[in-house]
């Protein structure tokens, strides 16, 4: 970069400031621009409309539920609702990670982190890879679940240093085991 600065600017756009390394931040001017949701929902709405396809009044609350999920990637939302239309209909069969799979996630953190792995791994098109959906959700889902109070403030501040932590490494599985095994550790 500073050997070109002279003859040109160099534009960079990122979702997550906070996953571009800090050598590459201290050379260029930051501006954060704060999307708001509903203008992410009302545009992939119009992108619906114009592409003909229906939504029904079912659907439309999974629709909005979907752009929250991946907001504010609107490219990443796009794709997901690319995938939902068929035959010009929107079907969107779920939003999120479902509770079945969460309850699996638990008992696998309960008795055996080497089998959920496997688990996991077999069924990662129900959470679409996304380790760090699966992490948060889990969180959610430690919340609600009858725990002992103080074990389930250690559980959450473990789930939470590991989303933190999952910024800055390679391989977001490794991490979320690793997440796990503390979980187990704690259990």
């Amino acid at each position: 970069m500073e050997s070109f600065a002279k003859y040109c600017r160099f534009i960079l756009t990122a979702n997550y400031k906070h996953k571009i390394i800090p050598a590459l931040q201290s050379r260029c001017q930051s501006l954060d621009l704060k999307p708001v949701i509903g203008q992410a929902v009302k545009r992939c709405y119009n992108i619906l409309k114009t592409e003909g396809v229906n939504i029904s009044d079912e659907q439309k609350k999974k629709f909005v539920q979907l752009v929250k999920r991946f907001f504010p990637d609107l490219r990443k939302t796009i794709n997901e609702i690319q995938k939902a239309v068929i035959d010009s209909e929107l079907c969107i069969s779920n939003t999120g990670t479902d509770n079945e799979l969460l309850d699996k996630v638990y008992q696998g953190v309960v008795t055996d982190t080497i089998k959920l792995r496997k688990y996991l791994i077999e069924n990662e098109d129900r959470f679409q890879g996304d380790y760090d959906t699966l992490l948060g959700t889990f969180l959610d889902h430690i919340y609600l679940k009858q725990i002992d109070d103080m074990k389930k403030k250690e559980m959450i501040a473990i789930i939470a240093d590991h989303l933190y932590k999952s910024a800055f490494v390679v391989d977001k599985e490794i991490n979320a085991f690793a997440c796990f095994i503390s979980l187990e550790k704690c259990l």
